[in-house]
């Protein structure tokens, strides 16, 4: 066998068994949730959490870290297609409380895109 051969079927073994992830986490920032929240079963306190979105075979997730850093849920974001106003400057991040006080809700306005949170707020 050629050098050239053996080398290129060493790469293409390379590529074939290592894993390749092309998406990288959008960096959100911190966010403050102004009351306490439910996710599954467990309730979270009013606070300052770190988020940063990420894929997952094309589907946008909400990844939610405490104030350690330590990763404490994922949540699916749900994606409206729209232009937005930011042209192609990247993001923008809203944070709203629902009317009713129901639901606390996130918004990363991308160039084509809105992705959206819903974090179910905890009633006394």
């Amino acid at each position: 066998m050629k050098p050239q051969l053996i080398g290129m079927v060493g790469l293409l073994a390379l590529i074939l068994v290592l894993p390749v992830s092309t998406a990288q986490d959008l960096n959100i920032g911190k966010v403050n949730v102004p009351r306490a929240f439910v996710h599954g079963d467990q309730t979270y306190a009013a606070g300052v959490y770190r988020l940063s979105l990420t894929e997952k075979d094309g589907i946008p997730w909400f990844r939610i870290f405490d104030g350690k850093n330590s990763q404490l849920f994922e949540e699916m974001g749900v994606v409206t297609l729209k232009k937005s106003r930011t042209g192609k400057r990247g993001f923008r991040v809203y944070r709203e409380m629902l009317r009713g006080y129901e639901f606390f809700r996130i918004r990363v306005v991308q160039p084509e895109r809105w992705v959206t949170a819903y974090f179910l707020i905890k009633q006394k």
